[in-house]
């Protein structure tokens, strides 16, 4: 989220209706980020119940399958965080220089 600061200091450059625009899809970038580590953390669950609760061999296959299937599922998330949240911020820096000129 924009800083009180970082606020006033885009207050300057950007329009109140652009602030909000920014804050919406920083917004939404969390909101993604939060839904990969709720995915990750489901299929790990998932995993654990059909190790601990099946006997089926191919089913307890399945369960150790889905445990590096969750740890990629978090790595992806995260990236994919990381790199709307580099976006996001050359695009603040782009508009600043936009409107400076």
């Amino acid at each position: 989220m924009i800083s009180n600061k970082r606020y006033e200091e885009l207050l300057e450059y950007l329009t109140r209706t652009d602030l909000l625009a920014i804050e919406r899809t920083e917004l939404a970038n969390k909101r993604t980020l939060l839904a990969y580590i709720r995915t990750a953390f489901s299929l790990f669950l998932a995993s654990l119940g059909i190790i601990e609760f099946f006997e089926n061999q191919y089913l307890i296959y399945l369960g150790f399958i889905f445990i590096p299937v969750a740890i990629m599922f978090l790595i992806i998330g995260i990236i994919r965080f990381k790199q709307s949240e580099s976006k996001i911020d050359r695009i603040i820096e782009y508009e600043k220089e936009k409107e400076s000129n």
